[in-house]
């Protein structure tokens, strides 16, 4: 039902990509329901703080295996997590019908490697493991299932060694 649409945003902090997109849902009349999939204290501030009828937050993606969902939102996630190809197949055990990755470092090496991102000063201090994928190894897991409908460069591009891409998936019929 193209009138109600649920978006899973995994990683999606406390609502920044749902406040960008909420007009613009709202406006089409097109009724929504976000879904944030966050660690347990962004989950807790979130239900407390910004939770409402259409924006929601859970913990895990298993609460959410018995609606459909129709897309799910991975933005400037995938690079930080302990086993990002373990949660691709999570995801795709969900079957979401279209799938956007944003902000997602690729590099042109053989294999994934790793760096060191440092928070300016200005913001917090603060580094972070970050994952630079090698792109083919990334797009694999999806191509069974799904066609890669569009891949892009992110506009932002924080590390000069590796491309931030951004990558559309829609699901194959069956």
């Amino acid at each position: 039902d193209c009138k109600n649409i649920r978006i899973v945003d995994f990683g999606g902090s406390l609502g920044s990509t749902f406040r960008m997109m909420q007009m613009k849902l709202q406006q089409s009349q097109i009724s929504f329901e976000w879904i944030i999939v966050e660690q347990k204290k962004f989950v807790e501030l979130g239900k407390e703080h910004f939770q409402t009828n259409t924006l929601q937050f859970v913990d895990s993606l298993e609460s959410l295996k018995d609606e459909p969902i129709h897309v799910m939102i991975l933005n400037s996630v995938l690079q930080y997590l302990d086993d990002p190809y373990g949660k691709i197949e999570e995801i795709l055990s969900c079957g979401p019908a279209v799938i956007l990755i944003d902000r997602t470092p690729v590099n042109s090496k053989k294999e994934d490697d790793f760096s060191v991102q440092q928070i300016p000063k200005n913001i917090y201090l603060a580094s972070y493991a970050n994952r630079n994928f090698n792109e083919k190894n990334l797009i694999e897991p999806f191509l069974l299932n799904y066609i890669l409908f569009a891949r892009y460069e992110s506009e932002l591009q924080p590390d000069p060694k590796n491309t931030s891409i951004g990558m559309i998936f829609i699901r194959k019929a069956k």
